[in-house]
């Protein structure tokens, strides 16, 4: 499952639970001011915030 954090057109957050076939299986009910309330929401209904893994720096050879 994928979960999508947006603005509506009304500038409020909201929030969808898509599938990986991007099919929307569930969303906020309502809209929020803030990112957060709508973040806590989401939580409220399932969603665990996981971390983008950063890549790893790699050396540049050296040039001659």
């Amino acid at each position: 499952m994928i979960w999508r954090f947006f603005l509506d057109d009304a500038r409020k957050w909201r929030w969808q639970q898509v599938s990986v076939s991007r099919v929307v299986v569930a969303d906020s009910q309502g809209s929020f001011d803030g990112y957060e309330a709508c973040v806590a929401d989401a939580e409220a209904q399932g969603y665990v915030f996981v971390p983008s893994k950063t890549k790893a720096h790699r050396p540049r050879g050296k040039e001659s």
